[in-house]
């Protein structure tokens, strides 16, 4: 990718993730001639849903958070595990989740009126717009036009703000997806609704800092709340649940910011918000403010929210079904970086850009023969850009002033190469404007690096493609998902798994 286009695709990130306005193919109404019935057909389950079932509420906004701030809001939350590969929906903080047969209701009653049109993603969006509308909060319009994910993860559910969390975290983690501290603020309001089990909350009753004994408590926490708690939640209780919000669990409102400020929020990261200035004078201001402020925060911040990481166009696909199972990637895929596979095919530029494959390989030929060492960094630049958010290019983003891309993580810092990329970009951009994704680019480029470096004439491989590129590049992501050479043989085989590569992948990879 040229250096003008990485710079604009960084630009492009930051302005997915930090504007309100939703760009890259979300609007309002999107389904307004597709399905134009679909946001009546949510409501209208939603609402048989919540008057038989209103503490569903809590769950399903939940919900839509959990997959927001894992791989984006693109349905990952929903896909069931594989025998090789334990998905989001089975780790441990989403174990508590409830709603999915909710989800699957919605789905069913969408295909039925437009089959194959309405993705899990923008239901999951739309329930929880409309749960809290129907506790009594205020409507905001939500762009639609989200596509579904195809891979899910259990370990990556590390990206969720734990309720043990302190300030410092819960900002940083909300700006790792773009988001504001006054959105932290805002969308914690979201625990005004909803009950949580007592293991979510004991260890501020019984075993703040370790010591395991009854004076081990939470300081942040009210001591009349804390007596209160304690006759409910006794040591290690996993059963028991209480109302997140009491007396008002089922309302959305602002009372859950008149408990914060009286030391009696649930979780320490709902007490946490009182920790820094401008939380805390959200927190302080909406105890005794009106509502109104508060819902058209709370809309503003949900539209942010649900713009994290969206698929749109051709970069995922469509299901009829929400629970469905994604499937292991095999070596040959891995090697064809075909985490898109059902978009993929041979020959995908073969009448719009029909020289791209001999523009990549003759680009990578002339530098190879400068420097026969290239080949390895471009090889090793498609393992990290596969093994962080699948094979989308995404490593060749640069970082902003908000936001440290993966090229700037640790493990990423002695990556080279770029300008082999940058130079079959631009012949590329030459040649077929605006046609051939660097995410190809990528691919091809380190099939060609090893068939030269081996000698061929021919390709040791053929590559399938038809990427398109990413525009969300975290250095976090690449920290914990890249393989570390300290690694021992379980780390690396867990590693392995968690992309759906085996112990054989494992051991030929390496070998290359």
């Amino acid at each position: 990718m040229a250096s003008k286009t990485r710079v604009m695709l960084s630009l492009a990130l930051s302005l997915a993730l930090l504007l309100v306005s939703v760009d890259a193919q979300l609007s309002i109404g999107y389904y307004s001639k597709t399905c134009p019935n679909a946001e009546a057909i949510v409501l209208d389950e939603m609402t048989k849903v919540i008057k038989v079932a209103p503490s569903l509420a809590g769950p399903l906004l939940r919900m839509h958070f959990h997959d927001c701030f894992v791989r984006g809001c693109d349905a990952s939350v929903l896909l069931n595990s594989t025998n090789g590969v334990a998905a989001e929906k089975d780790a441990r903080p989403n174990l508590s989740l409830r709603g999915y047969g909710v989800i699957d209701r919605v789905k069913a009653r969408l295909e039925k009126a437009c089959p194959g049109v309405v993705s899990c993603a923008d239901i999951l969006a739309l329930v929880a717009r409309d749960v809290v509308v129907l506790s009594k909060g205020r409507f905001w319009p939500v762009p639609t036009g989200r596509k579904d994910g195809l891979v899910s993860i259990a370990n990556e559910t590390r990206q969720l703000p734990p309720a043990a969390a302190n300030i410092t975290t819960l900002i940083s983690m909300f700006a790792a997806n773009g988001l504001s501290v006054k959105d932290l603020v805002v969308l914690s309001g979201g625990h005004t609704i909803g009950i949580s089990h007592c293991v979510s909350f004991n260890a501020r009753l019984y075993n703040f800092t370790g010591k395991a004994n009854q004076a081990d408590v939470d300081p942040t926490l009210d001591k009349y709340y804390l007596a209160k708690l304690r006759t409910i939640c006794k040591p290690n209780d996993r059963v028991t649940f209480v109302e997140m919000d009491p007396g008002s669990f089922r309302t959305f409102d602002t009372s859950y910011y008149k408990l914060v400020a009286k030391r009696r929020g649930l979780f320490h990261s709902d007490q946490a918000l009182l920790d820094h200035p401008l939380t805390k004078a959200y927190v302080l201001k909406h105890a005794g403010a009106s509502e109104e402020g508060f819902f058209k925060d709370f809309g503003d911040s949900m539209i942010s929210m649900g713009n994290v990481g969206v698929l749109t166009g051709t970069a995922a696909m469509d299901v009829r079904v929400c629970a469905r199972f994604f499937f292991p990637v095999a070596l040959l895929s891995f090697l064809l970086g075909s985490s898109n596979g059902h978009y993929l095919k041979f020959g995908f530029y073969k009448m719009s850009c029909p020289e791209a494959e001999a523009i990549v390989r003759k680009t990578v030929a002339s530098y190879l023969y400068q420097d026969r060492t290239v080949a390895a960094p471009l090889l090793r630049m498609h393992f990290h850009d596969c093994f962080v958010r699948g094979c989308d290019g995404s490593v060749l983003l640069n970082s902003t002033n908000t936001n440290t891309a993966e090229k700037d993580a640790m493990p990423n810092q002695t990556l080279d190469g770029f300008y082999v990329i940058d130079a079959a970009k631009a012949l590329l951009e030459k040649a077929c404007p605006g046609t051939v994704s660097c995410a190809d680019i990528v691919a091809l480029a380190a099939r060609d690096a090893v068939s030269l470096a081996a000698g061929r004439g021919s390709n040791l491989y053929e590559v399938l493609t038809g990427r398109r590129d990413g525009v969300v590049s975290m250095a976090s992501e690449a920290v914990a998902n890249l393989p570390s050479p300290n690694e021992g043989f379980a780390s690396l085989k867990a590693d392995f798994a968690s992309k759906g590569l085996s112990v054989k992948d494992l051991v030929v990879l390496s070998d290359i």
